[in-house]
């Protein structure tokens, strides 16, 4: 998952990602790499929900505006 700050549409930014390639993901994936189908976020909550093709919902915590440091809820 990528988030990128589109604020000039000419010169996006990539700002934080999340990747995780580790047996343990690809474990609790039904043995799937990465497939987000949906991401999606409420404005002026600190959540970002990642929905999965293999039926998870991953839900993040952005450590604020802009700083790149979107971590994994617990």
């Amino acid at each position: 998952m990528l988030v990128l700050d589109v604020t000039d549409p000419y010169n996006p930014a990539e700002v934080a990602r999340f990747f995780d390639n580790s047996p343990e993901f690809i474990e609790s994936n039904g043995g799937n790499s990465h497939d987000f189908w949906d991401v999606s976020e409420i404005l002026g909550e600190p959540w970002i929900y990642g929905a999965t093709a293999a039926g998870g919902l991953r839900v993040f915590l952005e450590q604020g505006s802009g700083s790149g440091q979107a971590q994994p809820s617990k």
